[in-house]
């Protein structure tokens, strides 16, 4: 879904100011991606098989910006980008601390 808006022909006024240089669009990217990474750690048993996870969502991320170059409608940010790739990282570390802790004390 998140792709499907993120590529549309149209663009919503998101450039408002929330704290200082912090942009509303900008927190948007940083939560939709948090929210698609954080359930992330619990889904995948192995290290390797959510390092692959984060990264096929960080391209996502990467690729949803670069997509909008081809839309004349549509206009890349690199800020935008960071949020993204931030906000994947920001919902995924919870659960990967939650995860290490939880496989210490059944040590």
């Amino acid at each position: 879904m998140y792709a499907a808006f993120s590529l549309a022909p149209w663009q919503f006024p998101y450039q408002i100011n929330l704290f200082g240089n912090i942009m509303l669009d900008e927190a948007l990217h940083f939560l939709a991606f948090a929210m698609l990474a954080v359930g992330l750690p619990y889904q995948f048993a192995s290290w390797l098989d959510l390092g692959l996870a984060v990264l096929v969502l960080v391209l996502l991320g990467v690729a949803t910006e670069l997509a909008q170059l081809f839309i004349p409608s549509r206009a890349f940010a690199l800020q935008d980008m960071a949020a993204n790739i931030l906000g994947c990282l920001a919902g995924v570390l919870p659960g990967m601390a939650h995860r290490m802790v939880r496989a210490r004390r059944c040590r």
